[in-house]
């Protein structure tokens, strides 16, 4: 038989229990008490429920434990469905069905946009035929209802503002130009050493 001890205390204006063992029939398992909980026996308050770590549910349903109910647990929808009705499994757990919730009802994207819906979520599509990209990029059309912005061979970034390929195509033909200028410059200099001036001189007869 279980037997908890509650006290409580406050902590940011909300009421923390803190439950602690005093008898329980199990040696070496995990006790429950009435606020769902998890205890080991003669180890205090532990604040992990393990009760769903073996749990699976239905497509679209997580676990949850049921509070005040020790060891029960049920499954519920996720986050973009909504409960059409309940069962019961083999396992006597409860089990909701789940319908999805149609985002898209609600107009959440923006007017130039259009709402796909997808199961527990939407996306917002843009007809690339009206699309636009930031200056220095370009329009990839990835699929019927959505593109993608590319930067031009210029510009590269996040942004597509920084003209990388330009700077360096810059940096290149400077480089060309000197690797240029010094070739000439060392050719004319070679040719200005071998160059000179020759001078005649008639030799009197007799020397």
């Amino acid at each position: 038989m279980l037997k908890l001890h509650d006290s409580g205390e406050f902590r940011n204006n909300e009421r923390i229990f803190k439950q602690f063992l005093l008898d329980c029939d199990t040696s070496n398992t995990a006790c429950f008490g009435t606020l769902g909980k998890a205890f080991l026996p003669y180890n205090g308050w532990v604040a992990k429920d393990e009760r769903c770590g073996n749990i699976i549910c239905p497509q679209y349903t997580t676990c949850e434990p049921i509070d005040g109910k020790p060891g029960e647990t049920k499954c519920v929808c996720v986050e973009g469905f909504r409960t059409v009705g309940s069962t019961i499994d083999n396992q006597n757990r409860l089990i909701e069905l789940c319908e999805d919730i149609d985002e898209c009802l609600l107009n959440p994207c923006p007017t130039v946009e259009e709402c796909h819906n997808t199961p527990g979520n939407y996306t917002c599509t843009r007809d690339p035929s009206i699309a636009t990209c930031p200056s220095g990029s370009k329009i990839v059309v990835t699929g019927p209802y959505s593109y993608k912005c590319e930067c031009s061979w210029i510009y590269a970034g996040s942004d597509c503002r920084f003209p990388l390929t330009l700077i360096l195509l810059i940096l290149a033909c400077f480089f060309l130009l000197t690797t240029i200028v010094a070739i000439v410059f060392m050719y004319l200099q070679k040719k200005r050493n071998r160059s000179g001036t020759y001078q005649l001189y008639a030799v009197p007869d007799g020397m």
